[in-house]
């Protein structure tokens, strides 16, 4: 069995120490919080339909955030706090999945939220360099997931590649009509 590191440590530019580390169920909440602070304030959301803002809601409240974190499929949940205090200010997780084209495995990003005082400040950057390390190291070989908005650039700068853009099938699932795009990075 391999021996999970307990944390990463990086600085930003102003001197500030990031940890990057395994979520637990303590950080639920921080996590929860974290998510529904952005949606509440992010314009990207404001065109959503009231079932699809009532799907993420639900989808991102503590519960929500509790079944995502121990589903038998997640390979990685991480996050990122600030230091000193522990405040959530990233998370992240990979669940065990298929590639929507190729059919091979591959590890599928469900969730990538950066605190919105901390965006463009290198906590995602690490956040990510720290969840490929991880999933290199479990052999896994490829990430995929379903992105869009503000979010596509970012991942397509991180040198994501974007395969196709269709209906949000996690929304579709449940009634309601969400485009997103369908990424691929290979590991």
């Amino acid at each position: 069995m391999r021996k999970e590191p307990s944390h990463h440590t990086f600085m930003l530019a102003n001197g500030e120490t990031i940890v990057v580390r395994l979520a637990t169920p303590a950080d639920y909440p921080g996590i929860s919080r974290l998510i529904q602070d952005n949606f509440a304030h992010d314009d990207g959301y404001s065109g959503l339909s009231d079932e699809a803002r009532a799907a993420y809601t639900a989808a991102n409240s503590l519960e929500g955030i509790h079944e995502l974190c121990s589903h038998p499929q997640t390979l990685l949940c991480l996050v990122a706090a600030a230091e000193p205090g522990g405040e959530i200010i990233g998370f992240t997780v990979y669940r065990r999945g298929n590639h929507l084209v190729t059919g091979e495995e591959v590890a599928e990003g469900k969730r990538f939220q950066i605190a919105r005082h901390m965006k463009s400040r290198g906590v995602g950057d690490n956040l990510l360099k720290v969840a490929r390390q991880l999933l290199r190291e479990m052999g896994i070989k490829k990430t995929v997931g379903y992105t869009s908005g503000k979010a596509l650039a970012y991942f397509e700068k991180q040198g994501e590649k974007r395969v196709t853009t269709q209906d949000n099938p996690t929304l579709a699932q449940r009634g309601v009509k969400a485009e997103s795009s369908y990424i691929e990075y290979l590991l």
